[in-house]
């Protein structure tokens, strides 16, 4: 019987302790970046709470969920339009969206363990929307339209997924698309297309220096006319001003003054030309009119008399 007291005792004792185990308080710390909610035996209780200091009794305890922002990349393969695949990366930087509670409340209830991340998120409510965004836009483009039409596509992507996202517990605060793979055949085709527009352009540039060099050409060419013209202009006028001042006694004067200086010294013969027909003796020799007085002394002191 006192075996069956003490027995019963200890378990009174045992009861009591659970129960001031129970009322005692426990405080656990909420890091920056993160928030919390508590976790009892039968689940979750109450709201969110942010960082600091939090107590817990008896058997709860806190779950986090991490709050910073981060950034994420998803490599993407679209069959297009034409049956070709396209493949991109689209990058998104997200941060969880605290001012809706109920969705914060229920992401703590939908992802298990002590700590939620938020690339757990990204993969449970964002990646899925994105992917399927994504892939709907681009899959309406033929991959030569969309190397036509590169940047407008890129930024109906862009515009798309921020859109897809509206609403959940990650909001896309930048969306950007990278690392644009094309088919082979397309590069090869662009690659064939670029070549051809570099020999149009390099065969252009040749027939214009071509027509430069041919009118440069023919600019020379006037320009030697002209200097021709000009000079034969110049020879001619000169001929004309030497013709004009150039008279009968000018030219009598210079012959004498040539035999006159050809008659010096010894043994020197030199002639008179005359004109045959003797009603006409030489104009420079016999005509009186043609030549004064000085020259005809010139003239016949410088000939040898005859005996």
């Amino acid at each position: 019987m006192k075996g069956i007291n003490m027995k019963n005792r200890f378990k009174k004792i045992m009861m009591a302790m659970m129960a001031i185990s129970t009322l005692t308080a426990c405080v656990e710390n909420v890091p920056s970046g993160y928030v919390a909610r508590r976790w009892e035996r039968q689940g979750f209780d109450g709201g969110i709470l942010g960082p600091g200091a939090h107590s817990c009794w008896g058997f709860c305890h806190l779950e986090l969920m991490e709050t910073q922002d981060n950034n994420f990349e998803l490599p993407m393969q679209v069959l297009c339009k034409d049956s070709l695949n396209f493949n991109f990366s689209v990058s998104v930087l997200v941060s969880v969206d605290l001012s809706n509670e109920e969705l914060v409340k229920k992401a703590f209830e939908m992802i298990p363990g002590d700590e939620t991340t938020v690339s757990q998120l990204f993969a449970t409510y964002t990646m899925p929307l994105i992917q399927q965004e994504a892939q709907r836009i681009v899959s309406q483009y033929t991959t030569q339209e969309i190397v036509d039409n590169r940047s407008k596509i890129i930024q109906e992507i862009q515009d798309g997924v921020k859109k897809s996202v509206d609403g959940s517990i990650l909001v896309a605060k930048q969306v950007s698309v990278s690392n644009l793979s094309f088919p082979k055949v397309i590069t090869d085709a662009q690659e064939a297309r670029a070549q051809a527009r570099v020999a149009i352009e390099t065969a252009k540039a040749q027939s214009e220096q071509k027509a430069q060099i041919a009118q440069s050409d023919l600019e020379l060419a006037k320009l030697k006319a002209q200097r021709e013209i000009i000079e034969a202009q110049s020879v001619a006028d000169a001929n004309k001003i030497i013709a004009q001042s150039i008279s009968p006694q000018y030219l009598a004067y210079k012959q004498i003054e040539a035999m006159l200086e050809a008659g010096k010294g010894d043994n020197n013969v030199f002639f008179v030309p005359y004109q045959d027909n003797a009603s006409k003796q030489s104009q420079w020799v016999s005509s009186e009119k043609l030549l004064d007085a000085q020259l005809m002394k010139k003239i016949q002191d410088a000939t040898p008399s005859v005996k």
